[in-house]
């Protein structure tokens, strides 16, 4: 059985650094910090910082969508560097940062580049490599 507070405690445990007694002190304007209290006195106020926990968690979880999709495309990017003999040991990025440089003029290293960059990144490296492997050329070779 849920209970009648059940999605405001649900979003409550994603915000981790958030406290009940203040979210609700605040949107019942300095009135009470008792949940129940004030439901019962501001229906539509309860239902407005539902929203509002709502909307913070949705931004929350955005952030950490991103981040998945920057970590998604810098693998796919090493997985093509590996590909073209380009390795990356003990997590030095090195070699890989000094062909990013050459190739798109960049000072960004891909630790710390945008998912946005990051996706024309992998855009550019598709097609310099398929350039490198239709002229039958090594990437290393031309790049250290």
């Amino acid at each position: 059985m849920k209970t009648p507070h059940a999605q405001f405690y649900a979003l409550l445990r994603q915000m981790p650094h958030a406290e009940k007694e203040q979210l609700v002190f605040d949107a019942s304007g300095g009135k009470t910090t008792s949940l129940s209290e004030f439901v019962k006195s501001d229906k539509k106020g309860y239902n407005r910082l539902l929203d509002n926990m709502q909307k913070i968690v949705g931004g929350q979880s955005q952030t950490n969508d991103d981040e998945a999709q920057k970590r998604r495309y810098r693998s796919l990017i090493l997985a093509k560097f590996a590909k073209h003999g380009v390795v990356v040991i003990n997590w030095d990025y090195t070699q890989v940062n000094r062909i990013i440089f050459h190739w798109t003029k960049s000072l960004k290293t891909m630790k710390t580049m945008s998912l946005d960059e990051l996706k024309k990144l992998h855009r550019q490296m598709s097609k310099i490599m398929e350039w490198y492997d239709a002229k039958g050329r090594s990437l290393i070779e031309n790049k250290q």
